[in-house]
């Protein structure tokens, strides 16, 4: 089994490939006092930014969700993150998505303006990409399914 983590599905942006952008998140610890972004409304995203958002840390923590509700994610998780929120420690932001990477900002774009945030670190929890190529070239056939029965 190859499993996708090693292959992490980017924003396709200009400067992805600053030190501030990540795919996971190891050590919350190492994040204190800092403006951070968490792109992702699945539970891996509201996780990493329920970890960020701890009181001791001291984090800024924006969550961005592209869609207009926790459509990804566990009603547990859903709990949690929006407990943070009303708390101060976490803001949530729906209908949400990254549009430039900058050096110490980000500009976020929402339907019906942008807004360029201050940004330490951006942590992107978008996926992953199959290794469907690599399959295919060792001669192994792959047939997608998108929400289809499967034939028995």
């Amino acid at each position: 089994c190859m499993g996708v983590r090693g292959s992490p599905r980017k924003l396709g942006l200009a400067n992805e490939d600053l030190p501030k952008v990540t795919y996971n998140l190891l050590d919350p610890e190492q994040y204190q006092q800092k403006e951070v972004c968490v792109v992702g409304g699945g539970n891996a995203g509201v996780e990493a930014a329920q970890y960020l958002g701890r009181e001791q840390y001291g984090n800024k923590v924006r969550l961005l969700v592209r869609g207009p509700v926790f459509d990804r994610c566990n009603e547990e998780n859903q709990r949690l993150i929006k407990e943070l929120e009303s708390k101060g420690l976490v803001k949530i932001q729906y209908n949400t998505s990254v549009k430039a990477i900058e050096k110490d900002s980000l500009v976020l774009k929402t339907a019906d303006r942008e807004e360029r945030v201050p940004n330490d670190f951006l942590f992107v929890f978008a996926g992953a990409e199959m290794p469907h190529k690599f399959l295919m070239s060792l001669g192994i056939q792959i047939d997608k399914k998108f929400g289809e029965a499967l034939k028995k």
